[in-house]
């Protein structure tokens, strides 16, 4: 892709960061760290955004009652 586009090395790291992408985790093919590291740059995107800090934990579902809808027959 940047072969093609023919930009430098430096370019192509400024165009991948303007996309909240970070070049190591790509060059190093580490999907965990590349996956990790741009959902938390989104979510303080969306905080920033909105004036609200977003829960980073495990959230819980609430307990609730499946309830099956009525088929006609």
């Amino acid at each position: 892709m940047q072969k093609h586009a023919g930009v430098s090395d430096e370019e192509f790291h400024e165009i991948l960061k303007s996309h909240i992408l970070t070049p190591r985790f790509l060059y190093t093919d580490n999907f965990m760290g590349f996956f990790n590291d741009r959902k938390e740059k989104l979510l303080q995107r969306i905080e920033n955004a909105m004036n609200k800090s977003i829960p980073r934990g495990v959230v819980l579902a609430e307990d609730g009652i499946y309830i099956e809808e009525e088929t006609e027959e």
